[in-house]
């Protein structure tokens, strides 16, 4: 093979993993350079991944994975790989053992608690969480358990919203709306994320042996320090989970209150450039030491990056803290690199298509629990772009190798509507471009939908789950109108 379509080999495998899963017992497929005796050959090839090679004479002709298969006339290597990896989301619950956070921020991350002697910054790399679904667990569970239903994320960057040009916040589902799938799989049970309230730093709790004492966002359901409101506002809209056939694990927040109308420095979302005030700046990774706006890469640009060790990554988490290149130290080399592209496999009991996945090199572990929603850059053209946002890691078993996986920052785009935020309006107080939305307009149809949007009247509504509310609209067969209100 001299050249691979990159768009007809994704499409193939999107197409046959299924199949191919049940035909010959893999556990992944993906693009990446082919490894012979170890060695990388410098051609792109499909790999298929197993828990255990067979010998050739211990397998029927059926099972056994072509040295190539042919895509729209092209002959395509193949790869079998031997991997064990139990990919799952990284969002991090408080560990009663671990009250100081070591085990958890594992390299620079290191945050003062609320009140405490470090000034709390708002930009990307800060934990979030949803605070309404960790109330509701404390008071379900009580108090002594209440630390399995903080789930940390990162807080991965700005955006605006496509539909009504408001500023928004980006994670992943799990982050912020924990446990949300499609109404269709959730049975006869209620599951509504409207209302739910995100906020951050969402590591301000005091845990002392095995009970949980809340801290300021669960006792208060929310935080004020210095008349200052630690509050990004609500769930705007997630893009729930299937059992099969997800592509982005993603949704955005509202950023509602920044700060109080007395205040014009604390809390700022930009600071100007070359302020050493950092407490804005907050599209710009933690650790990154560029000083422009994070440009969102395209999807051609994302299909032609490297899949080998001379692409160059770059992110910000939590937990983990800045990894890659550049970092605070500019002569370090870059940590990270793109491993496969178009991966599709499953992650936490579900499948996941054409995801990034990338690794460290010389063993890094590029990934830790709290991580999910953190953003993914690659340098393109000399010019560090956003490609994705984390969402889920694993270590190989047989290896001991790291590796992670990012949804794509295009696909996210496509599916969420929303686009990059160029960093204008710092301030509330100038033009209020925050997506406060006070009243917002639900639409309630019957039964179990699978569909993450419907089109009602030309306006795009997005799936929040089952709930109890009264009924509005009927579904029809007009596939353009979808539904109708009810008189």
């Amino acid at each position: 093979m001299l050249l691979m379509n990159r768009q007809l080999a994704t499409d193939y495998i999107n197409d046959n993993f299924t199949h191919h899963s049940d035909v010959y017992n893999v556990d992944s497929m993906y693009i990446s350079e082919k490894m012979t005796d170890g060695k990388p050959t410098g051609k792109l090839a499909i790999v298929y991944t197993v828990r255990d090679k067979i010998s050739i004479n211990d397998i029927s002709t059926d099972n056994m994975i072509p040295e190539s298969v042919n895509i729209d006339g092209v002959d395509v290597f193949t790869d079998v790989v031997e991997q064990d990896i139990d990919y799952q989301f990284e969002g991090s619950c408080h560990d009663i053992n671990d009250q100081t956070g070591a085990q958890i921020i594992s390299r620079n991350r290191r945050l003062g608690t609320l009140g405490g002697q470090y000034d709390i910054t708002r930009r990307t790399g800060m934990s979030c969480m949803n605070l309404t679904h960790s109330i509701n667990y404390k008071n379900t569970h009580s108090a002594s358990q209440m630390f399995n239903g903080i789930k940390i994320g990162t807080m991965g960057c700005f955006a605006v919203d496509e539909q009504d040009g408001k500023l928004v916040i980006l994670s992943n589902n799990h982050v912020l709306t924990p446990d949300f799938m499609s109404a269709d799989e959730q049975g006869n049970n209620p599951m509504n994320y409207r209302d739910n309230v995100i906020v951050t730093p969402a590591d301000d709790q005091t845990i002392s042996g095995t009970y949980v004492t809340p801290g300021y966002m669960t006792t208060q359901e929310r935080t004020i320090v210095d008349d200052v409101e630690y509050k990004l506002g609500e769930v705007k809209r997630s893009y729930p989970l299937y059992r099969l056939n997800n592509e982005i694990d993603a949704a955005i927040c509202s950023t509602t209150i920044d700060y109080t109308n007395t205040s014009t420095t604390k809390m700022a979302i930009k600071a100007n450039l070359g302020n050493s005030d950092t407490r804005g700046n907050s599209w710009i990774p933690v650790g990154m030491n560029i000083d422009y706006n994070m440009r969102w890469a395209t999807s051609n640009e994302i299909d032609s990056l490297a899949v080998d060790q001379s692409s160059m990554l770059f992110k910000s988490g939590w937990a983990t803290g800045s990894v890659g290149s550049p970092g605070m130290d500019s002569n370090k080399d870059c940590e990270m690199y793109l491993s496969a592209a178009a991966f599709t496999g499953f992650v936490s009991g579900k499948q996941f298509k054409n995801v990034i996945q990338y690794k460290g090199r010389l063993g890094l572990d590029p990934s830790s629990g709290g991580d999910s929603g953190s953003p993914l850059c690659a340098l393109i053209d000399g010019t560090w772009k956003l490609i994705g946002i984390h969402f889920a890691g694993g270590r190989d078993r047989k290896t001991g190798e790291h590796h992670a996986l990012a949804c794509r920052i295009d696909k996210i785009s496509q599916r969420l509507k929303i686009k990059w935020w160029d960093g204008i309006n710092a301030y509330k107080k100038s033009i209020n471009n925050f997506s406060n939305t006070v009243n917002p307009t639900y639409a309630t149809i019957a039964g179990h939908q699978r569909s993450p949007t419907m089109v009602i009247d030309g306006k795009t509504y997005y799936q929040v789950g089952r709930t109890d509310s009264t009924q509005t609209h009927t579904l029809v067969d007009d596939s353009t109108t979808h539904a109708t209100k009810i008189d």
